[in-house]
């Protein structure tokens, strides 16, 4: 895998595998890399995505170890730290062989929940995704990436397809009322690195953005 990947970040994945398999190893059936990692490209600030299948369901005090340990591997979105932001998801296999909708997780970790995590609120990182984005809280301080990551959503719910966020938020905009294309088309471009990251200052522009995605996505899910 190194030959493929930048020394740093093959270190970190090598850091994450040893945490995942530590707290683990009892149940670990498989450790997947997906995301732009493996498709498109890893960009200036892209996060490294990995998806966990376990044979058994964690218990809660394991989940909250593993969380708090996962967040000594991963950094927050552009704070120049020594890794990139770590998200993963933990499956029970069990729960998605045969496949059904909606699928279970038993832990989501990411830097949108690294104040949580701290704090000892471990339950947010048990809702679905897509419902725990309500309100201003729930996505203060990693704007773009709630974007972003519901642009992935929506392009992969229509076209059950998987692509980079760059190239979901660009079919994305393509697809979006006149009114939530510049907050879009911002995200992507600080994505990139070819501008600032200005979203926080945006807080009409993202909660509209995020109702309409949201709802939008809803729909072509029933």
């Amino acid at each position: 895998m190194g030959e493929f990947f930048p020394a740093q970040v093959f270190k970190q994945l090598s850091h994450a595998r040893a945490v995942i398999e530590r707290h683990l190893a009892a149940t670990l059936d498989t450790i997947h890399l997906f995301g732009s990692a493996i498709d498109g490209g890893l960009k200036p600030d892209s996060d490294i995505d990995l998806l966990v299948t376990v044979s058994a369901a964690p218990n809660d005090s394991l989940r909250q170890a593993l969380m708090l340990d996962l967040l000594k591997v991963s950094s927050p979105p552009g704070d120049g730290g020594t890794w990139r932001p770590l998200e993963l998801t933990v499956v029970a296999r069990s729960e998605v062989v045969p496949w059904r909708y909606p699928a279970r997780r038993e832990l989501q970790f990411g830097e949108w929940l690294r104040h949580d995590i701290l704090s000892g609120h471990f339950s947010k990182a048990l809702f679905d995704t897509i419902a725990q984005w309500n309100a201003e809280s729930d996505w203060k301080g990693d704007e773009r990436n709630v974007v972003l990551a519901l642009a992935r959503i929506w392009y992969s719910a229509s076209t059950g397809l998987i692509a980079p966020k760059d190239v979901a938020a660009a079919w994305v905009s393509e697809r979006l009322p006149a009114e939530h294309r510049p907050l879009i088309c911002k995200a992507r471009a600080a994505y990139l690195g070819s501008e600032d990251d200005d979203l926080a200052m945006r807080v009409e522009e993202t909660a509209a953005f995020v109702r309409y995605a949201k709802a939008t996505i809803e729909r072509i899910l029933r």
